[in-house]
């Protein structure tokens, strides 16, 4: 972000921020950020993903990366995104594992002085990078 500072700030300004994320290429450099983004997911979905699992539907896992920037800041569901994808509930705890472990999404989980309460309640999804999330979001 230091290289990116600039002093003025706008509303326009801040959405334009959101909407770029914070990667180099897209943020610094100028490059398109549909064609930047649209070739991360194609390069992570087709490289990165297959040496970390290999998962069988490709177009399926997308679909949930789609669904998961949807609910950006909301509480994970896995029962409600395995019932709207149709496949099983362990095969969405282990792809959300995978964009874990990526660095793509990370799960906020919630605060509570009961520390049963912290384990048992449902955390929050959250992007990495908000370009990524607005990107998928089309």
């Amino acid at each position: 972000m230091e290289e990116y500072y600039k002093n003025e700030f706008s509303i326009q300004g801040l959405f334009e921020r959101i909407f770029t994320g914070s990667y180099p290429d897209p943020l610094v450099h100028g490059v398109d950020r549909n064609l930047y983004y649209a070739s991360y997911i194609q390069t992570y979905l087709e490289r990165d993903l297959h040496q970390i699992e290999n998962v069988q539907d490709l177009s399926l896992f997308q679909d949930l990366l789609e669904l998961l920037a949807g609910r950006t800041g909301n509480l994970l569901n896995m029962s409600e995104l395995s019932k709207q994808m149709g496949v099983g509930q362990t095969t969405i705890k282990r792809w959300i594992s995978i964009l874990e472990n990526s660095r793509i999404v990370y799960l906020l989980r919630p605060y509570s002085k009961n520390i049963n309460k912290r384990i048992i309640k449902s955390p929050k999804v959250y992007f990495y990078d908000t370009g990524l999330a607005s990107y998928l979001l089309k």
